[in-house]
């Protein structure tokens, strides 16, 4: 009997796709460095001031201390006159400004919000400062007066002391003699100890090496092994080199729930900061700074990720999946940036301002604020922006066929219609026209509604892996 020799199987190679290589590196990176990015507005810790928060025994005292201190960092010699915000990380203090234009009669009380939305950080004033400006609108030219025009205020978070803030006015030279022309600054002391900035970055740093430590348990490191099953196994043995395109792993990190609790704490803790990420954002006309708010705004997306998290056990439950569209990470965050900046520049600049006195006792009404209202209402904008996106494309995906079905429609009838006014010897030739969809057999409802499911869970996810994948085989 013949001996068959045995054929040696040629190994085949198998490597990584080098531009996949960068683009994962790319999006592992900027996910690692997200707990790090806060540092884009708030100060590092070793440019925080040690202090301690002052108790002042009485509120003019405490009136007129911090004003005296803002106004010495912040006025007409000390800022530039192009410039209208500023942050100095070596006090912890910021500062906006805005030229206000005012008539010489004095302002009625009806319109007295029309005038107010356009002073700085109107959206953070509480009843003191309210008052403050209108009794100041409520007086003319002739009796406005010109020495002591500003206002502070305690800002507290969950009864512990957040930051001050002050209002001051500083009177400019006319343009007309039928205006009043002010700039209007609002000034904020952080009070921040050096500790507990120290803590923050620390817990920041942990938090940076569990997402890389994700990754790698999760993710990166069954590369390996895909790699040498490929070399010695194979799919079949015609193939003799295998090229490995590494993907997107950002759902590892939305998906774990440890994350997201840590990066919500991280953003509730820091009001004051938060504060000042809004006052960029209202501030449309330095691009620069508009964009530095809206990225630090967007740290609210983790809110949206935690209730995805939690949605889906839910949607699932009560097979709801047909009623939204699985979102990309990718395009949720940058449809985080321009939802959470326009949105809160319309917070800042309209009549949507809130009021910060709820928790307050009344005593403290007319002298302190609480932020605690705006950061749950912070949170509650961002948290419902994921899940409205999803149910919003999901009614788009379900109404697209009936869509195109129309659209057919109306091209065939259209297009029947041109024939018989253009070609009435071509239409008599060839007789009636039949539309497409009536040479269609009515699909079983069953196929129908797995195409669309199909269709809602590929639509969106896939565009920009597609776009990678084209880039890579060119």
């Amino acid at each position: 009997m013949a001996k068959v020799a045995d054929v040696a199987r040629t190994q085949a190679t198998a490597s990584f796709s080098r531009f996949s290589l960068f683009y994962t590196s790319v999006f592992a990176l900027k996910l690692a460095s997200t707990p790090l990015l806060a540092y884009l507005t708030e100060p590092l810790p070793w440019y925080v001031p040690q202090r301690s928060i002052v108790e002042w025994d009485s509120f003019d005292a405490f009136n007129n201390a911090t004003f005296s201190y803002l106004f010495e960092l912040y006025n007409s010699q000390t800022l530039h006159p192009d410039r209208d915000s500023h942050f100095d990380s070596s006090t912890a203090t910021y500062v906006v400004r805005r030229k206000q234009i005012l008539p010489l009669q004095m302002v009625p009380t009806a319109s007295f919000s029309s005038y107010l939305i356009h002073f700085p950080g109107a959206m953070f004033y509480g009843s003191g400062m309210q008052s403050f400006v209108a009794s100041f609108l409520n007086q003319d030219a002739a009796d406005r007066p010109t020495t002591g025009l500003f206002h502070c205020q305690r800002n507290y978070y969950y009864s512990g002391t957040s930051s001050d803030s002050c209002i001051w006015l500083e009177r400019l030279a006319r343009e007309d003699d039928s205006d009043d022309v002010y700039m209007v600054y609002f000034g904020t002391v952080v009070w921040e100890s050096t500790t507990w900035s120290w803590c923050k970055l620390a817990y920041r740093c942990l938090l940076t090496l569990y997402i890389l430590r994700v990754f790698w348990q999760r993710y990166y490191r069954h590369f390996q092994h895909l790699l040498n099953n490929l070399r010695n196994i194979g799919i079949d043995k015609k193939y003799c080199h295998y090229e490995v395109i590494v993907g997107d792993p950002t759902y590892l990190i939305i998906c774990d729930p440890c994350i997201s609790i840590v990066m919500m704490a991280d953003i509730m803790v820091n009001p004051a900061y938060c504060c000042w990420s809004t006052l960029r954002v209202s501030l449309y006309n330095d691009l620069m700074t508009f964009s530095l708010g809206c990225l630090y705004s967007t740290r609210f997306v983790w809110f949206g990720y935690f209730i995805m998290l939690v949605l889906s056990y839910l949607v699932k439950a009560r097979r709801w999946d047909l009623q939204f569209v699985p979102l990309d990470p990718v395009i949720l965050g940058l449809g985080a940036v321009l939802y959470a900046g326009p949105v809160f520049t319309l917070i800042g600049n309209t009549q949507l301002m809130v009021t910060w006195d709820v928790f307050l006792p009344p005593a403290l009404k007319y002298r302190d604020v609480d932020y605690t209202i705006g950061m749950i209402m912070g949170a509650v904008i961002m948290a419902i922006f994921p899940p409205c996106l999803a149910f919003t494309l999901g009614r788009v995906a379900r109404l697209r066929p009936r869509l195109d079905r129309a659209l057919e429609d109306l091209s065939s009838k259209w297009a029947n219609f041109k024939d018989k006014l253009w070609c009435p010897c071509k239409s008599k030739s060839y007789g009636h026209s039949i539309a497409p969809d009536q040479l269609l057999q009515a699909s079983n409802g069953r196929s129908e509604h797995s195409r669309l499911h199909l269709h809602s869970q590929r639509a969106f996810n896939d565009l920009k892996n597609r776009l990678l994948f084209a880039v890579i085989r060119c």
